[in-house]
């Protein structure tokens, strides 16, 4: 595996200095959601998701709040990317231009409610 460098001198946690780190956390977390929701404990669950906070219920929290934090990520990824990975130099950016450039369509699609 795969690990990342500091970049501008700033430091990374230890135990995200691992590529797969993000998508382990987000396979485990998924793997809960999905074995809550279809289990006997499935009625508190969705009425836990469903509960109102400042509001808005839980699920449209995770909606929109994670959701917007998700495509920073992916922009600050793609900036990394630009400035310091293979899209900065344009012989080697063929391939990733087209695949970076195709996040814009879910993010304007989710932008308009779509």
């Amino acid at each position: 595996m795969a690990k990342l460098k500091g970049v501008s001198g700033a430091a990374i946690p230890p135990g995200l200095s691992n590529e797969a780190a993000g998508g382990v956390a987000l396979l485990g977390t998924s793997l809960i959601a999905f074995v809550l929701a279809n289990s006997p404990f499935a009625p508190s669950y969705f009425e836990l998701l469903h509960r109102v906070y400042l509001g808005l219920s839980l699920a449209h929290w995770v909606n929109d709040g994670l959701m917007t934090l998700f495509f920073l990520v992916i922009g600050l990824q793609f900036k990394r990317e630009w400035l310091v990975g293979a899209s900065g130099h344009v012989g080697e950016a063929r391939i990733t231009w087209p695949c970076g450039a195709g996040w814009h369509g879910p993010a304007g699609a989710y932008s308009l409610g779509f």
